[in-house]
Formats: C-alpha cells, sequence, structure tokens
C-alpha cells in the first residue's frame, strides 16, 4: 500500500468536502486494524484547513496583527477558519467585526477578512482592518478598490483576487 498516493486522494476529497471529517476516521480506523499506526496518526492529525487553505499559520499571524491590542470590534479565530471553510465550499466568503451606528466623528475600525476559492481548489485568505461604520465595504481593507453593492458580481470579483498572484 503506497501512503502517498493514498494522502493525495484524502487531500483531494478534504478539496472537495473541507468540513467532512468522516471518511478520513473512516479511513484512519482501517488503517490502525491493517497495523499502519504512523498513517492512522498522521490522518487523525491531518486537518482539514491546513489542505485546503496552505498558507494558514500565516492568516492567523496576520490576523493577530490585524486585532492589535483592541477588544471590540475584532475576528477570532473561529470565525476566520469558518470563513475558509465557507469559501471552499461556496466560492467566497467574508466576515468583519461588529459595526458602530454613529461614531461622532471618532475613528472606528473592525477586523475584516474576505476568503475566495482559487481555480486549483485552495483558498485564498486575507485580513485586515476597514471602517466600522454600518454600510461599509468589508472586503475593501482586504482587496483594495473592490466595493460590494448592488448589482456587483462577487464570486467574479473575489475570484480574479484569489487567482492573482501574492
Amino acid at each position: 500500500m503506497q501512503i502517498t498516493s493514498t494522502l493525495r486522494v484524502i487531500k483531494q476529497a478534504i478539496r472537495e468536502q473541507p468540513g467532512d471529517r468522516l471518511p478520513l476516521a473512516i479511513l484512519a480506523d482501517y488503517l490502525a486494524e491493517r497495523g499502519y499506526e504512523r498513517g492512522a496518526a498522521k490522518l487523525r492529525s491531518l486537518d482539514p484547513i491546513r489542505v485546503v487553505c496552505p498558507d494558514y499559520q500565516a492568516v492567523l499571524t496576520q490576523l493577530a496583527s490585524q486585532n492589535g491590542r483592541r477588544r471590540v470590534r475584532i475576528l477570532s479565530k473561529a470565525k476566520v477558519r469558518s470563513t475558509i471553510l465557507e469559501a471552499a465550499r461556496v466560492g467566497w466568503s467574508c466576515a468583519g467585526g461588529d459595526t458602530v451606528a454613529n461614531c461622532y466623528g471618532w475613528r472606528a475600525v473592525r477586523t475584516v477578512c474576505v476568503a475566495g476559492r482559487r481555480a486549483n481548489g485552495t483558498v485564498r485568505c486575507g485580513v485586515g482592518v476597514g471602517n466600522a461604520q454600518q454600510g461599509s465595504s468589508p472586503i475593501t481593507p482586504v482587496i483594495p478598490g473592490v466595493r460590494l453593492g448592488r448589482g456587483s458580481n462577487a464570486t467574479v470579483l473575489i475570484g480574479a483576487w484569489a487567482n492573482s498572484s501574492r
């Protein structure tokens, strides 16, 4: 049995169904029954987020930097993770911290996250700091010059950004 080709097939299955860990658990149990303990342990440790978004650790570093010392209108790691998995499933996703109804002239900021699926099935994710006023675009801080509004095709805009080189 060739573990490398099996892992390649498993990674492809995760890209197709990123939230589903059941096939991994079944295959890990199968390998353990056959005496392949190292392979089973490798499968159990394989996290779908790292297959879908290879630069996930860099995204978490960027998130910590953008959240800074603020305690309000920030994003959690769990929210970024769910945004990436949704983008892998749907094609694109965005999330942002809370908005502020009226800032009374004071600057209010929030952390935003945008994720888009590339043509090869992986996800590109960006984190930035944007305006927290109501009605402000959550995408503009991450993708400069892009503002979602009525009639804009988000799938095409974010897909083009995701496929562009970093």
